[in-house]
């Protein structure tokens, strides 16, 4: 019995890999009981029950996937019994689960045209959400503000947003910028990843 790969991020597949070899000269009809369970809270959060037909001195892989989602982080036993004929075998293996933060965000502009040369205040709205397998608290989120032509961030401004687990939320923010005659993308981006409004023009109305 074998987890590849062990140790996971959230929303990460791994599969679980199990070997039968059949020594016996004749066929084998074994049924086989797979469970992953967490280590800490003894939740189990995977189980399949299937029979397999194994030939004699004949052999089989067999695999199932599984997908980590937004279960706790921690470490996880997977455990596999194996019955049929003369055969009794308990297998166990092990899995952690990492912390893993992630957040999904969408983000709109208000206005999407403003006068070049003059202070304006711009509404950005965004929706965020919770796509992790640990809370979020205070977390910086960067604004910027980047100039298409000139090819360089004009301004730059941090927030924080704090969202429980599968927690989604709308949050507004407003900026003050003083942008030259152009086109502009507002970008907001959590820990490295961009998620960009394209078209908050600074062009004279």
């Amino acid at each position: 019995l074998e987890a590849q790969p062990p140790v996971l991020a959230a929303n990460t597949t791994a599969t679980f890999i199990t070997r039968l070899i059949n020594n016996q000269p004749a066929a084998l009809a074994l049924s086989l009981e797979m469970t992953l369970t967490n280590d800490e809270t003894g939740q189990e959060i995977f189980q399949r029950s299937k029979t397999e037909e194994l030939p004699a001195l004949g052999s089989k892989t067999i695999s199932d996937n599984f997908n980590t989602g937004i279960y706790p982080a921690g470490e996880y036993t997977l455990r596999q019994v194996i019955t049929g004929g003369n055969i009794d075998m308990d297998q166990e293996t092990w899995i952690v689960i990492s912390p893993t933060k992630a957040m999904n965000a969408n983000l709109a502009v208000t206005p999407l045209t403003v006068p070049s040369g003059v202070e304006t205040d711009i509404r950005l709205t965004m929706q965020l959400k919770n796509t992790g397998n640990t809370a979020l608290e205070n977390e910086p989120l960067i604004i910027e503000v980047y100039h298409d032509e000139a090819g360089e961030v004009v301004k730059t401004e941090e927030t924080q947003v704090t969202l429980a687990l599968s927690e989604e939320k709308t949050v507004t923010r407003s900026i003050l910028v003083n942008l030259v005659e152009g086109s502009y993308e507002i970008r907001l981006k959590y820990d490295g990843e961009e998620n960009d409004h394209r078209g908050a023009d600074g062009a004279t109305e």
